[in-house]
Order: C-alpha cells, then structure tokens, then sequence
C-alpha cells in the first residue's frame, strides 16, 4: 500500500502535519483484518484507559481528510477508506461539476468488495467527470445477473452523491449485498441520472465482471 499524497499536502507549513496523518494512516491500513473496532483496540493497547468516541472519529475525520491522489489507490487503500468513510459519516463535500450530459466516457464505475465481509458487500461507486452536469443529484443502478451470476438485493438501487473527492463528484451506495459469492461473474448494468426532482436526464447501458 503506497496512499500517495497530493501536491497540497506538501505545501508550506502543512508537511509536519501531512506526515503524521499519512503515517497514521499506513500504520491504520496495516491492522489485519481491518475493522474500526481493530484500529481502536490497536490504539488502546497498553493504555492507562479507553479513548472517548467523539475523539476518536474526529482523529479518523483528520486521516480521512487528507488529500489523496484518489487515482494511485489499490482497491484495499479504497475499501480502507470506505470503512472509515462510513464510520465518521462526513458531510457532503462540495460538489465539483458542470453542463456537460453524462456518457460512458465521462464516468467511472467501480464496484469494491467490503474487507472481511462474510455477506458478499460491495460498495457500488461511479465517478464523474468534473465536467458533468450539476442537474444530477442520484443515480439509480440497475444490476442484472448473466447467467448463473448470483442476484443483487435490492436492484435497482441509489446511488447518492458524496460530492467532490479527489477532483471529481462521486456516487456511491454502501453496501449493496448479493445472495452469493458474485466474484468472477458478469452483470448487465443501467445507471438513469436522475435530477432533483427524480426526472431523468439520461440512460446509460454498460457491463461489468466483478
């Protein structure tokens, strides 16, 4: 695991502060298996007492903070950071955007394993360029199996906006579930930009192997 760093963290009087967080961050990142529950237990080792919980989310909201170079994540850099993510549950970053109707060339799908999850989560992601319309505010995702693929719960399902991470607006559904293991299979995807009234603004048609 590298969590590269972008130029802003390396700017004039924030490298001292930029270097604690990373190392707070890969030291996080190296507990096996990973939970929030492990990194708490982790940081309490040895201690005299436990520390309050409001403390340490907000010790987590500054590692999540940082400013990563979202385009050198692995996926376990990213299902680490969703975990936290999820945990601190921040506040809707502002949102990057533009005019330009969504294509498949103006997006970016991703669908990431939940770490140690025993139910077959996932986190269902699309990113979208900082040029795509600001009249999208959710998307609905429908997953069809191909072939013997195991079916998705809950499709369709919404996909809702974390706003700007890493320089672009991010949609995302935590946790979508499938009845079995879905790895290796093949899915029939249609993402319908939806605007804030729930109109939509366009279908787009696309597959994925997991």
């Amino acid at each position: 695991m590298a969590f590269v760093l972008t130029s802003l963290q390396f700017e004039k009087g924030l490298q001292r502060q930029s270097a604690l967080l990373l190392s707070s961050l890969r030291w996080l990142a190296a507990i096996t298996p990973f939970s929030i529950d492990a990194v708490k237990t982790a940081l309490e080792q040895d201690q005299t007492e436990a520390f309050q919980e409001s403390e340490f989310k907000n010790f987590l909201s500054e590692i999540f903070n940082i400013s990563l170079d979202y385009t050198q994540l692995t996926e376990a850099e990213i299902a680490i950071l969703n975990e936290i993510r999820v945990y601190i549950d921040p506040p809707v970053g502002i949102v990057c955007c533009g005019t330009e109707v969504p294509t498949l060339e103006l997006v970016e799908k991703g669908f990431v394993p939940r770490t140690n999850s025993v139910t077959n989560q996932y986190e269902a992601s699309l990113s979208c360029d900082p040029s795509v319309s600001c009249d999208v505010k959710s998307i609905e995702l429908t997953i069809t199996p191909v072939g013997e693929a195991p079916a998705p719960i809950g499709s369709p399902i919404s996909l809702l906006t974390l706003g700007c991470v890493g320089g672009r607006q991010v949609f995302v559904k935590n946790w979508l579930d499938f009845v079995g293991d879905p790895s290796g299979q093949s899915y029939i995807l249609q993402y319908n930009f939806l605007n804030e009234q729930g109109e939509s603004i366009v279908v787009l048609g696309d597959n994925v192997t997991l």
